[in-house]
């Protein structure tokens, strides 16, 4: 038997477009799955959005919350919901499987708490404190956003950090909806506890990719290579507005990779699209 109850923060999309977005996506799986019953959560000035609108019509229930109040949170899903799959990093609730809110990069093994990787580390080492089961779906960067990692940009030129010959797993959104949807609803509750999942649609360098975009240019594209200490110190001067900095130097020092053991035989009939069909021509 696998859970058929779940409670997801995120679900309207809108805000920033990786967490809400995917957690949109989960939610319209879910609701595909025979027996299962979803609750979005949703703050009070979303409620009348379209999107809560649709999800409504499509049998989903769409409640406000206030994130601040915890007490509030808690009982709101209190016995009514197993799994609450966190879309927006709310914090940690009295449920029964806990979906912490990861999608990008393995961070199980982060131990540099300067790392701006590290709050998503900190909440499964919190997880595991107060003996909370979670399930964590490593992703790589998704897809959909190549041409932000290694197109070009508004001067037409495409910057790489480091050789550019690393390896990275790319996993589009819907895919990554797709998987989790699946495994959530078919897994047993004891595997699911404390598991590590890690999926990838494909592998591609930067370089690899952005041999591709000229390619596909009708006009010639320089591609400018930069040191990762360049890259992450401007991380450090200017921080978030320069996340994809230190992305890149991370990438660079060769942590693109999900991981191992990937999890995709989980599901014969996944089939995720290659990062490579995202890259159109222009």
């Amino acid at each position: 038997m696998s859970y058929k109850s779940f409670a997801v923060a995120g679900g309207l999309g809108g805000g920033k477009p990786g967490s809400a977005n995917i957690g949109n996506l989960i939610v319209k799986k879910l609701i595909k799955v025979p027996g299962v019953h979803v609750k979005v959560l949703a703050r009070p000035d979303s409620i009348k959005s379209p999107a809560a609108k649709e999800l409504t019509e499509l049998g989903v229930t769409v409640v406000p919350v206030d994130y601040s109040d915890q007490s509030k949170l808690v009982a709101e899903l209190k016995d009514s919901e197993q799994t609450l799959i966190d879309a927006v990093a709310t914090g940690k609730t009295g449920v029964k499987l806990f979906v912490p809110s990861e999608f990008g990069n393995d961070t199980t093994k982060v131990e540099d708490e300067e790392s701006p990787l590290f709050a998503k580390r900190k909440v499964q080492l919190d997880l595991e404190k107060k003996k909370i089961p979670y399930a964590v779906f490593i992703t790589g960067p998704f897809a959909d956003w190549v041409g932000t990692f290694a197109g070009p940009d508004k001067d037409g030129k495409i910057k790489i950090v480091g050789s550019g010959d690393e390896k990275i797993s790319f996993t589009a959104i819907n895919d990554a909806a797709r998987f989790i949807a699946h495994v959530l609803t078919e897994t047993p509750p004891s595997a699911l506890s404390n598991a590590v999942y890690r999926i990838q649609g494909s592998t591609a360098t930067l370089n690899n990719l952005a041999a591709l975009y000229q390619s596909k240019s009708a006009k010639q594209i320089e591609v400018a290579h930069e040191s990762p200490v360049t890259a992450l110190q401007r991380f450090r001067e200017k921080g978030e507005d320069e996340f994809l900095s230190f992305l890149k130097s991370d990438w660079a020092l060769g942590n693109g990779l999900v991981g191992e053991p990937l999890s995709n035989s989980l599901w014969d009939e996944w089939l995720p699209k290659d990062v490579r069909e995202f890259i159109e021509r222009f």
